[in-house]
């Protein structure tokens, strides 16, 4: 790979990295493995800038990669206890992280963990709490169950497509809500139309972000 290219930009496509290359006012479409987008990384000029994905907060550029989402007003769809019947509300979410997982040509695996800063993690000691959705296992994994499939690579908003359009059920609605520990929809509905999620009802993971990774043996 010709490393006297300039105004580099890392686009969210799926693996292997699609690179978009201005030569001289011209653009041309390239494709890199990981490693030698590091090699080109050392080597590019002073002059010549690199554009991340601005979602992007962590990753080994192989195995997994992390997005953040600010809180946002969110539509979701809850789904009843004994029936089919699914209802649209709109709802303030916290602070939220998406991790894909996963290898070259494969689906990723999901997980979405929550947090209680207002701004993107600027270090590995934020503490993470349990997202407060259904469908989420304790360590943050997401059942897909129908959802759609979503290639690993560097594609956030994939994931969160396959994540939000789901139904929310009674499938791992516990523990991730203080004041509803049994159901966490009880209190998603209470929140439907308001504007801020409250943050002290968030249930503690008792670790860091860098602990997680390290533990799910993510680094």
């Amino acid at each position: 790979m010709d490393i006297q290219e300039i105004d580099i930009k890392l686009h969210a496509s799926p693996y292997p990295i699609e690179m978009q290359i201005n030569r001289n006012g011209f653009w041309e479409t390239k494709y890199t493995t990981p490693a030698e987008l590091k090699a080109a990384i050392t080597k590019i000029e002073n002059s010549q800038s690199l554009f991340i994905l601005p979602d992007l907060i962590a990753t080994n550029l192989s195995s997994y990669a992390a997005f953040y989402r600010p809180p946002q007003m969110t539509t979701i769809l809850l789904a009843g206890e004994k029936t089919s019947v699914q209802k649209t509300i709109q709802i303030p979410t916290p602070s939220l992280i998406l991790v894909l997982s996963g290898k070259k040509g494969s689906n990723a695996s999901l997980s979405v963990l929550a947090i209680k800063e207002k701004e993107r993690p600027g270090n590995q000691d934020v503490a993470i709490y349990h997202a407060p959705f259904p469908n989420i296992s304790p360590k943050g994994g997401i059942c897909m169950g129908n959802s759609i499939g979503v290639p690993f690579g560097f594609n956030s908003g994939m994931g969160w497509l396959s994540f939000w359009s789901s139904a929310f059920g009674n499938h791992s609605a516990s523990g991730k809500s203080k004041k509803y520990p049994e159901d966490i929809r009880l209190l998603l509905a209470e929140l439907a139309n308001q504007q801020e999620y409250p943050l002290d009802d968030l249930v503690p993971g008792n670790i860091t972000l860098g602990e997680y990774f390290s533990i799910e043996k993510k680094v």
